[in-house]
């Protein structure tokens, strides 16, 4: 399966890059993060609408509504229960359009799906 994935990621990587796709949008860094892990991850182009919305809207909602309240909605007093629904929401806005760009992206340049490469 690795031998698969390895395969399919190389001819991805030359794909994007004949599409005149920049690097750092074809391998972005939290890519690079989750390589050096040991995690195989698809590049962002070629993974699929839902799964983008839930991983960084997730990561996104997550990690902002808790910036967020650490440095302002503590201090202001603001509920929990509202503190994580803003988060939601603001996670499943940033998911929703950093999805539609990729697929944008991905149909613009005509990249082959992953299953095909």
């Amino acid at each position: 399966m690795n031998d698969d994935f390895d395969r399919q990621f190389a001819a991805a990587q030359g794909e994007m890059a004949a599409a005149g796709i920049s690097p750092m949008n074809a391998n972005p860094p939290f890519n690079w993060l989750t390589a050096s892990l040991g995690l195989r991850i698809r590049p962002p182009m070629y993974q699929p609408f839902a799964l983008q919305v839930v991983f960084y809207g997730g990561f996104f909602g997550v990690f902002w509504g808790l910036f967020m309240y650490l440095f302002l909605w503590r201090a202001q007093g603001m509920d929990l229960w509202l503190v994580r629904a803003i988060a939601a929401g603001a996670g499943l806005a940033f998911g929703l359009g950093i999805a539609a760009l990729n697929r944008r992206k991905s149909k613009r340049h005509g990249l082959t799906a992953w299953q095909d490469l």
